[in-house]
Parts: C-alpha cells; sequence; structure tokens
C-alpha cells in the first residue's frame, strides 16, 4: 500500500535503515551517516548511523565523530525512497535530498543502502 502520514516516524525509518546498509560497500574504519529529517520535529530531526567492522548502530544523539555523509531530506520522500518508490538517483539532483561529504563518499552512498525488503514488490492500486 502507499506510504501514509501515520506510517511516517523518522526513528523506525532509521532503525530499519540500520539493518539494511551494505557494509561491505563501506569504506574500512568508522563510517558515520547524518540523517536530518528537515520537516520533522526538533526532537526526531536527526539520526546518526554508524559503522564499524560490519556494525551498524543507530544514535539519537551526536556520537561525537565528523559526519562522513550528511544527508538532508523531507522525511516523506526519504521513505518513498527506502520503500522502492522513488528513485533515489532521481531526488538528487532535482535537491529533493541533499547530500555532504567527500566527493567520493557522495557517489558512493547510494550503494550503501540496501533499500527495504519489500522496496522490489509492486504497488497495488485500486
Amino acid at each position: 500500500r502507499d506510504i501514509e502520514a501515520k506510517d511516517l516516524d523518522p526513528g523506525w525509518l532509521v532503525w530499519a535503515m540500520h539493518r539494511r546498509l551494505n557494509t561491505a560497500a563501506m569504506p574500512p574504519g568508522r563510517t558515520v551517516i547524518e540523517f536530518e529529517f528537515v520537516d520533522a520535529p526538533a526532537t526526531a530531526r536527526r539520526f546518526w548511523l554508524v559503522h564499524r567492522a560490519g556494525t551498524v548502530d543507530v544514535c539519537i544523539k551526536d556520537p561525537g565523530h565528523e559526519p562522513d555523509v550528511r544527508v538532508a531530506t523531507p522525511l516523506r520522500p526519504w521513505a518513498e525512497i527506502w520503500r522502492g518508490l522513488r528513485p533515489l538517483k532521481a531526488a538528487l539532483p532535482s535537491g529533493v535530498v541533499r547530500l555532504e561529504g567527500r566527493a567520493e563518499l557522495r557517489r558512493a552512498f547510494p550503494q550503501w543502502l540496501k533499500l527495504s525488503v519489500f522496496a522490489p514488490v509492486g504497488r497495488f492500486r485500486q
């Protein structure tokens, strides 16, 4: 089904994403990804995923390490990307999703995301 407003929970989204990162494609050592959901309430606006040695942790407070990649996006478009309803390749040049960080890490970032297990499932329309 389509994503409804009640489904838009940034904490749940980041938690689901942390289990679906392609850690083998990430650089060696520690990698920090900061997500800013620009339209979320201040208490649920920023999250960090910290990868090290194949393990990914979710942080709801700044982990104290400079982010390697910052992702700034409204919540709904990112949820649609995660669910496979909107391509990340189109969201980046349009400015819906903004990435900050070294150029090589920004280019590699899409390969780090495996997306939701439901991404390959087509939408059902009545």
